[in-house]
């Protein structure tokens, strides 16, 4: 094995080299042992890839693709475990040797019925090997499509395969509507309080900026501008521009100084996310907001900024989408303050609307006048109301 400790990187790097060709990276672990495992599937993915290489497009394996997209992109990011993990149920259901420009909907609805049915997995040691432990949730599900869909993307788009078209959007399992997706500032602290500390750190600094996961996953200490409150990440899902300035609130700047290490240098990661899964999910147990996502600390980020009397037009910014008609796609308080905003239009006296109408009837008529208005727009309310269930 030839893994090693990189200079500035508190991880073990790989270098190795397959028919000429040099591979390098991270194995993103801190003990040996561990990067050597990490190094030994990086030459099993390297293999595929050049194996599929060697292949017609047409002909590569699910496995091929899969391992391909885990070399060139899927293990150098800080959610590598979790995307290992979805390729390994993504292999074990639908069939390592499937020709993968094969594949269609119905493949991957087939997926998701029988990912339901396997449940939640957990390694109970080697007797008993690995054993169902409960349900497993639709989030848990769309993420794993979520991922599929990235490899399916790069494959039609960069590789340039002859991939069938997958209808991802009527396949994902949909969130429940009862789902909590923001917090309140009371559960937001006893949420921060229940986290180690370095994962405290990379919450508070979501929330204090509004940062995606992988943004503030991948952020590295060259990005941060401390003296001008700023810190640069990377777009996601967005053509053309390839990064975006943040503002760094108190929040953030908190989360920012719980991760300092005197020794980062500037190449070097901001935050320290081991454990990450494991903490996040007794955290948000132990509060009471098991379906909190970690995603949902942006929602909250977006729906406190909206409480707090900002426009749409300023968060659709803060959160970096393209169109303040994304913004408004899921954020659902700025159509409480419309709804408020209504409620403060002023009641119309339809007696004098009724007297401007007839300015020649009497006192009596346009009394009866604006009282027939009156009773036809209540009518009409009332009506409307049996119609739409309000």
């Amino acid at each position: 094995m030839s893994v090693y400790i990189r200079k500035g990187s508190p991880y073990y790097w790989y270098e190795f080299k397959i028919d000429g060709q040099r591979f390098r990276g991270s194995t993103e672990q801190t003990s040996k042992r561990a990067a050597e495992q990490a190094e030994k599937r990086a030459k099993e993915a390297a293999r595929d890839k050049l194996a599929a290489n060697a292949l017609e497009p047409d002909r590569m394996t699910l496995d091929m693709v899969l391992g391909r997209y885990w070399s060139e992109h899927g293990h150098r990011t800080k959610a590598a475990k979790e995307i290992k993990s979805h390729f390994e149920n993504i292999i074990a259901i639908v069939g390592r040797t499937r020709i993968y420009c094969e594949l269609g909907s119905a493949d991957v609805a087939d997926f998701v019925r029988q990912r339901r049915e396997k449940g939640a997995m957990k390694w109970m040691g080697e007797k008993r090997g690995m054993v169902r432990v409960g349900e497993i949730s639709d989030g848990s599900i769309a993420n794993a499509l979520t991922t599929w869909q990235s490899v399916h993307t790069m494959a039609r788009d960069i590789w340039e395969l002859p991939v069938r078209p997958i209808a991802w959007r009527k396949i994902r399992p949909q969130r429940s509507r009862n789902r909590i997706s923001s917090i309140t500032e009371s559960t937001a602290r006893s949420l921060f309080c229940a986290l180690p500390t370095n994962i405290q750190a990379i919450a508070m600094f979501s929330l204090g900026t509004g940062c995606r996961k992988g943004q503030a996953f991948e952020l590295r200490v060259k990005d941060v501008d401390i003296p001008n409150r700023r810190v640069t990440v990377q777009k996601q899902k967005r053509k053309g521009q390839e990064t975006e300035t943040k503002v760094l609130s108190d929040i953030a700047m908190v989360g920012l100084a719980m991760a300092y290490r005197a020794d980062a240098g500037p190449e070097d990661y901001v935050f320290d996310v081991s454990n990450f899964r494991k903490a996040w999910e007794a955290a948000r147990k132990e509060v009471g907001i098991p379906d909190f996502n970690f995603h949902d600390l942006r929602h909250t980020f977006a729906t406190w900024l909206g409480d707090r009397g900002a426009s749409i037009q300023a968060v659709s910014k803060a959160l970096g989408h393209s169109s303040v008609a994304v913004t408004m796609r899921y954020l659902e308080v700025f159509e409480r303050h419309q709804a408020q905003a209504v409620a403060l239009l002023p009641q119309l006296d339809l007696t004098a609307v009724a007297s401007d109408k007839v300015a020649d009837a009497d006192d009596a008529k346009t009394e009866q006048c604006g009282t027939h208005i009156e009773q036809r727009s209540e009518a009409k309310i009332v009506k409307y109301a049996r119609k739409t269930g309000t």
